[in-house]
């Protein structure tokens, strides 16, 4: 119809990420909070705080979502259940620069200016 049906405007944040994992709209924002937002109605499912701001969208492995963090020359990933909101793991990557994650089968591979790095599976 064109016409708007619900709006997300989280405070403080410059910079949004989104993402679709089935129902559920992922926002990650730069000031390291994850929403989790029902697609239908806007409703807010889960939030989830994280120690660095989001550099990325969250990208499908499996049955969880990565998500990329970052600031300066540290850099992790995020792997989050989308239904629940669980984080399942969060890891620093020995990285600097990296780009965003690439998942392939039962890895995920991350590369920046340092090399790479391969991460457990889901």
């Amino acid at each position: 119809t064109g016409r708007e049906r619900w709006s997300f405007l989280p405070a403080r944040t410059r910079r949004l990420h989104l993402a679709l994992s089935g129902v559920t709209v992922l926002a990650a924002s730069e000031s390291g909070v994850l929403t989790g937002l029902d697609l239908h109605d806007g409703t807010v499912r889960f939030r989830v705080a994280a120690p660095l701001p989001f550099t990325g969208p969250a990208q499908a492995w499996g049955p969880v979502v990565l998500v990329p963090l970052g600031r300066e020359d540290r850099r992790a990933l995020l792997a989050l259940d989308p239904v629940l909101g669980e984080v399942r793991w969060l890891t620093e990557l020995p990285l600097r620069q990296a780009a965003a994650p690439t998942a392939g089968g039962s890895r995920d591979w991350s590369r920046g200016t340092a090399g790479a790095a391969c991460g457990p599976s889901p």
